[in-house]
């Protein structure tokens, strides 16, 4: 069940400049937006903190939180949010990174 909480990426998406990662919230919701490798170890915070009920927009543009390039392959976005009634709301998607040449 998702209480309202969405997140989008295109299961196909292939990228090699930035992934667009689209989320809504239906309240104020403490948040953590994150892509992580195929081991669920996390490659990149993208958002943590408190944000307004909405539709967001996060970029990952290919780059570790060291700011290093990450390796062509599959990852997976993971959208963390608290949720009415003290549940949490987490759901992931997965994007390939490949970059041309």
């Amino acid at each position: 069940m998702s209480f309202g909480y969405r997140l989008d990426t295109d299961r196909s998406q292939c990228f090699s400049d930035g992934a667009i990662i689209s989320y809504g919230l239906p309240r104020v919701s403490d948040v953590m937006l994150e892509v992580c490798d195929d081991h669920g170890g996390r490659v990149r915070l993208l958002v943590n903190g408190t944000l307004a009920a909405g539709d967001y927009q996060a970029e990952w543009d290919g780059t570790s939180d060291s700011g290093r390039a990450a390796p062509d392959g599959i990852y997976r976005v993971r959208l963390t949010a608290n949720a009415a009634g003290g549940r949490v709301f987490i759901q992931a998607r997965a994007i390939t990174l490949h970059r041309r040449g």
